[in-house]
């Protein structure tokens, strides 16, 4: 995850004082790429069975419902989801659109000691932001917003091998027909094979035939997995290429949506849903 954990000893220590500490809140900065701004976008509130989620003006607020005693406990639910949310971000956005860095937390004492001074404290925590001056085109989210939450959403081993696979691709650390073979070869391993794989995520056979096609068969000599007998490379096209990548996508989305519930009801995904190749 992206998430920054730096120290809290010393305000854990303050907090232990306390002779019955709850979590109230806990405050994340959103750390935005130089690229993109949401300076005008919406508010986003939240209801979870834990905590009550806001996201306003840079920051996510997560005011909890549940008892938590100490700050550790609050931040293992709270990053959880979190984490989840990364995945549909950078499925949706990019990777390193926005990423989330903790920021501080409010712990009251519910059984503070009459001449105790220390009833309500916030624990903080400085924040470094690393800058890039690479020039970027500047994209503004004001009308579409923040991207999809992960309500129903698990971020299983399968989507955490998937789209670890997905973000290496998107930061030039592996070629798109690899990073395509490896997600669809755990995708039919956690089914059981190609056709149990469709069954299960509700994507039309063809599709993920044409997709094991382009990722096994095709591409230059830098990429391509397997030889072709006639020793003449078939490169991808552009469309190809952004055929592959969309296909990809859902199809780590539909993992997670299935880790999520298995008994839910998906809408099949059939070569409609995807760019046209031709």
């Amino acid at each position: 995850m992206s998430i920054v954990r730096p120290p809290l000893l010393l305000v854990e220590r303050e907090f232990s004082k306390m002779n019955d500490p709850h979590v109230e809140r806990l405050r994340y900065r959103i750390v935005f790429d130089d690229s993109v701004d949401y300076d005008n976008a919406s508010d986003v509130v939240e209801e979870m069975p834990e905590c009550r989620m806001l996201v306003s003006a840079g920051t996510v607020t997560f005011e909890m419902k549940k008892h938590f005693p100490t700050v550790d406990e609050a931040r293992t639910i709270v990053e959880e989801y979190l984490g989840r949310w990364e995945v549909l971000i950078g499925l949706e956005c990019g990777p390193n659109e926005l990423t989330f860095s903790y920021q501080d937390a409010d712990v009251i004492d519910r059984a503070p000691s009459p001449d105790d001074k220390r009833a309500v404290m916030s624990g903080r925590v400085a924040l470094a932001v690393a800058l890039t001056l690479d020039p970027k085109i500047h994209v503004s989210r004001k009308r579409r917003g923040y991207p999809s939450r992960p309500n129903r959403f698990s971020r299983s081993l399968d989507v955490e091998t998937m789209y670890h696979r997905y973000m290496a691709f998107k930061q030039g650390r592996e070629p798109l027909t690899s990073m395509a073979y490896m997600c669809l070869t755990v995708a039919e391993a956690s089914a059981g094979s190609r056709r149990e794989a469709a069954e299960r995520y509700q994507i039309r056979p063809d599709v993920l035939s044409k997709l094991g096609e382009f990722s096994s068969a095709r591409g230059s000599p830098l990429e391509v997995r397997k030889a072709p007998k006639s020793g003449n490379y078939l490169s991808l096209t552009s469309k190809e290429r952004n055929w592959i990548e969309a296909v990809i996508k859902a199809l780590i989305g539909r993992v997670g949506e299935w880790a999520y519930d298995p008994e839910a009801t998906l809408d099949e995904l059939t070569m409609d849903d995807f760019p046209e190749l031709s």
